[in-house]
């Protein structure tokens, strides 16, 4: 309530002397001001609750990341030594990591990784591939940071004589090649359907061929697997991946080249770091 109003106006209607008038005025403008003030107030209010709890909520799911991480390591260190529980556990990251970052990077809007012991981890993304293409290298990714990463682990152990260094090296390349079968849910089982059937079946004879050149079974193994997915092209039974956008001839050339270049190459390293 305005507690100038009776003494500014007269009780006859008349208007009131200049001073009260200017007083009247002050009034205004303060609640001219004020308005706006306390929208803005209540606004700023609101969205500090709301980053609030967008800042827990990402700390929470950052928390149980890390805490599935660390109970995968327990399970590994009590079974297999703490120091290769620690280095299997860096494996998965970093394998799980290329799916993140891979995601991430497409806009798809990916989850922390979640890790399950002896069961491995995945990354859940919120948003579909609008292609298969996209679908595929998301998948793909995962075998190439973490084959990167395992191949980088075999150099430095041979350069620094370090048999741990090796060994986990050849640990994370035969993991990222079993990754690569193509079935699912592993990640070449969404991959090999996108490919071409003459693609398909070019890839699986050169594999079978370097199986036997290079003595890597991994390579005979996803060769093997690969024998359903090419049945199928050759049927023509495979549909579109979760009704996305079929890929394009050069897509799928560019992908196989990444999936079968990236199979040989783990597979060589595979059979190169296994002890004597």
């Amino acid at each position: 309530m305005d507690t100038e109003g009776p003494s500014g106006t007269s009780m006859g209607g008349e208007i009131a002397p200049e001073n009260s008038g200017t007083g009247n005025g002050t009034g205004n403008g303060k609640r001219f001001w004020l308005g706006p003030l306390a929208l803005l107030g209540f606004v700023l209010l609101k969205a500090k609750v709301l980053l609030t709890a967008l800042s827990f909520a990402n700390l929470g799911s950052l928390l149980f990341s890390f805490s599935t991480m660390f109970l995968s390591f327990g399970a590994y260190g009590i079974a297999y030594g703490w120091s290769f529980g620690a280095m299997f556990v860096l494996l998965i990251l970093v394998h799980e990591l290329g799916h993140y970052v891979s995601m991430k990077l497409a806009k798809l809007d990916p989850g922390l990784p979640v890790f399950v012991p002896f069961l491995g981890a995945w990354v859940k993304m919120s948003k579909l591939p609008e292609n298969e293409a996209l679908n595929a290298w998301v998948a793909l990714a995962g075998p190439l940071f973490g084959g990167l990463f395992a191949i980088i682990l075999v150099f430095l152990g041979y350069f620094s004589k370090n048999s741990f260094l090796i060994a986990s090296g050849n640990v994370g390349c035969i993991l990222n090649l079993f990754q690569l079968l193509p079935t699912r849910p592993l990640d070449g089982g969404f991959i090999a359907p996108v490919l071409g059937k003459w693609q398909l079946l070019l890839g699986l004879l050169a594999l079978f061929l370097l199986a036997l050149i290079l003595q890597a079974p991994m390579l005979s193994l996803i060769a093997l697997v690969g024998i359903w997915p090419l049945i199928l092209a050759f049927r023509q039974n495979q549909k579109g991946l979760m009704r996305m956008k079929p890929a394009s001839p050069i897509a799928r050339f560019w992908l196989g080249l990444g999936f079968f270049g990236t199979a040989v190459l783990l597979g060589f390293f595979a059979a190169q770091s296994q002890p004597n």
